[in-house]
C-alpha cells in the first residue's frame, strides 16, 4: 500500500530517475550533480543504484528510495511511459534535454554528461548528509582503526588497479615500489609531523609486508567493502591515488587534501595536493 501512496504522489509531482553509470562513487558525483540542480527547480531527483544496490548511506533510508522504485523507473522507460534522455558527455547536455527534465513528468536520465558545478557547491551540505554513512559502516572501521589525534597526520592511499591495467593504456597503473617511493616522498614534506598511513585498495590482497618494510608506520590496512575503505579514506588528512572518483569523493567529506597521481616521476610538494571544488572540474 506504502509503494502504490507514493507512486500516485510521484504522478502528480514528476521525479528525475538517475540511472547508474560506473561504479558506486562514479553514481554519488553523477547525482549530486543533478539533485543540485534539481533543488534550484524544485525537481525532486532520485539515484536509483541506491534503491537497491549501495545500501550503505542515508539517502538509501529517505522516501522513495527502494527496489520498488528501481523497477517503476525501470520498466516505465522501457515501455515508454517513461521519457528517457542521455547525456553521453557534456557536450551532450543541450537546450532540448534540459528542457525536457524541466517540463516532462517523468524522466529516466541515462549517462555521465550532466554538470552543474555551482549549484552542487551550494548544495555541498546536504549532498554530504545525504551520503552519510550509516552508522554500521563506521563502527566496523572504528574497530579497526584508532581515531584521529590532532597532532597526527593520517595519509591515506587508494591503491586502484584491476580495471587501471587497460583504462587509458594503462598510465595511471601503478606498482608498489612508486606507490612506496610516493609516500616517502610524504614522509619528507612534514619531518616535524606524527604520521600515520592508511593504506586501502581495489584488489583482494595487498602486499602489506613490502609496504611495513619500507615505511616506519604505523600503517593500517582495510580490505573492507567499498563504503568501509571509503569511510576510512575520508577520515584522512591528506590522501594520494591515481586519478579516480573512489578518492575525490573521499576528499568530499572532510575537504580532505588529495593529490592525484598524473604522473609517477614528477616529484611530491605540498602544492600538489588540491581540494574537491577543484579537482571534481577536473576529472580525466
Amino acid at each position: 500500500m506504502r509503494f502504490f501512496s507514493e507512486h500516485i504522489l510521484l504522478y502528480f509531482c514528476g521525479m528525475i530517475f538517475v540511472t547508474g553509470f560506473g561504479q558506486m562513487c562514479n553514481n554519488m558525483l553523477q547525482f549530486g550533480h543533478l539533485y543540485a540542480w534539481g533543488r534550484m527547480r524544485s525537481i525532486s531527483v532520485i539515484a536509483l543504484r541506491f534503491c537497491y544496490k549501495y545500501t550503505d548511506f542515508a539517502i538509501s533510508k529517505t522516501k522513495h528510495y527502494h527496489w520498488l522504485t528501481y523497477l517503476f523507473a525501470k520498466y516505465g522507460a522501457k515501455s515508454g511511459l517513461i521519457s528517457t534522455v542521455s547525456f553521453t558527455d557534456e557536450e551532450d547536455v543541450g537546450t532540448e534535454g534540459i528542457e525536457r527534465l524541466q517540463k516532462a513528468r517523468f524522466v529516466f536520465l541515462k549517462g555521465w554528461g550532466f554538470r552543474d558545478y555551482d549549484a552542487f557547491l551550494a548544495y555541498r551540505a546536504e549532498i554530504k548528509n545525504l551520503f552519510a554513512f550509516r552508522p554500521a559502516i563506521m563502527q566496523k572501521v572504528k574497530k579497526r582503526l584508532p581515531a584521529l589525534k590532532e597532532n597526527v597526520l593520517r595519509l591515506g592511499v587508494h591503491i586502484r588497479r584491476g580495471d587501471y591495467k587497460t583504462w587509458m593504456d594503462g598510465h595511471y597503473y601503478y606498482s608498489d615500489e612508486d606507490f612506496i617511493r610516493i609516500i616517502q616522498s610524504f614522509y619528507a614534506l612534514f619531518p616535524e609531523n606524527s604520521i600515520e598511513i592508511l593504506i586501502v585498495g581495489n584488489e583482494k590482497k595487498l602486499p602489506q609486508e613490502k609496504f611495513i618494510n619500507a615505511l616506519p608506520g604505523p600503517i593500517y590496512f582495510l580490505s573492507g567493502n567499498r563504503s568501509e575503505d571509503l569511510y576510512a579514506l575520508s577520515t584522512c588528512n591528506y590522501l594520494i591515488g591515481p586519478p579516480s572518483t573512489f578518492s575525490l569523493m573521499a576528499a568530499f567529506y572532510n575537504d580532505s587534501n588529495l593529490y592525484w597521481i598524473l604522473d609517477k616521476n614528477y616529484p611530491l610538494s605540498k602544492e600538489s595536493f588540491r581540494k574537491f571544488d577543484y579537482l571534481f572540474r577536473h576529472i580525466i
